[in-house]
């Protein structure tokens, strides 16, 4: 059955938890990607064109950076020719036998420039606390967080020299790693083994919780004269760290991938940029079309 490129093209980014016949509305309109995207070319609505304002959408934040912030940094920031070469030379031998992790002074008042702001989940503690409630307020604050972290990774060093394709796939494919991550990092001090902490109570909290990250960013990969055996020693154990994180995600996204497809029964709601990213992943995660990416050989 060859059908059309738009009906190809649909059936290979989305798919229905149901029968095809899910009912689209103003309400429900996000519940399910595949029969409304079925019902648009029904109306004559052109997938072409809606993929490419898609395409668009996240390309157009390549562009988007605030060059009145850069401006006005000052010496702080420097051009991204400079941070591409001193990223490229970041783990380069220093002096005869000796390894050491070091970012210029210049890379690391980038990354703590750069660092996304608080974000507030909007969880209405009025509403009972039902499983459908606390996973849709979850889907809505991985919502907010993925748009801090596009806007993140835009001036990462380095990263805006990548063509956009890889961009894109990065960020796709790295979102539920980045969340987790976050998560640890902001539940380790405070965590008692029987609860996360998905958010944060109070600007005070947020505010500690930055300087404490500041702090390891510089004594990870900072440049220690006097004892770079150490600083080397940190970072391997910050890689590992990452490495192990693998199974963990993949769990979560299991789960994530569940919560999606059952999405209508199970009355969770997903936002709209999710909801791109999701369907777009589960065919290609799903079919091995994807490899997971170790710092350390297993």
């Amino acid at each position: 059955m060859s059908g059309s490129p738009a009906e190809r093209d649909s059936q290979h980014n989305y798919l229905c938890a149901g029968r095809n016949d899910c009912i689209i509305d103003k309400i429900r309109r996000k519940n399910c990607p595949a029969c409304r995207v079925r019902k648009c070319l029904q109306a004559g609505m052109n997938l072409g064109a809606r993929k490419s304002k898609k395409l668009g959408k996240l390309k157009g934040l390549h562009e988007d950076l605030q060059t009145a912030k850069d401006a006005s940094s000052g010496g702080y920031l420097c051009s991204e020719k400079d941070l591409t070469s001193s990223a490229a030379n970041a783990l380069v031998p220093h002096g005869p036998g000796v390894v050491t992790p070091f970012l210029p002074p210049s890379i690391c008042s980038v990354l703590e420039l750069i660092e996304p702001e608080e974000v507030y989940s909007g969880y209405d503690n009025t509403q009972p606390d039902t499983t459908d409630h606390l996973l849709s307020s979850l889907n809505r604050l991985a919502g907010k967080q993925m748009v801090r972290m596009v806007k993140w990774a835009k001036v990462l060093p380095g990263f805006r020299g990548l063509p956009i394709e890889d961009q894109i796939t990065l960020i796709q494919y790295s979102w539920m790693c980045l969340s987790s991550f976050s998560l640890s990092w902001r539940s380790y001090k405070h965590t008692n083994g029987q609860m996360l902490y998905f958010g944060l109570k109070n600007q005070a909290a947020f505010e500690e919780m930055r300087v404490n990250y500041i702090k390891e960013l510089r004594r990870s990969v900072g440049k220690a004269t006097n004892n770079s055996g150490q600083t080397w020693q940190r970072f391997f154990q910050l890689t590992k760290l990452l490495d192990a994180m693998h199974d963990l995600v993949g769990n979560l996204l299991d789960f994530c991938f569940y919560t999606f497809r059952e999405s209508q029964s199970l009355k969770v709601e997903f936002p709209e940029m999710l909801v791109e990213i999701i369907s777009d992943q589960i065919p290609k995660v799903e079919s091995g079309l994807t490899h997971t990416i170790y710092f350390h050989k297993k």
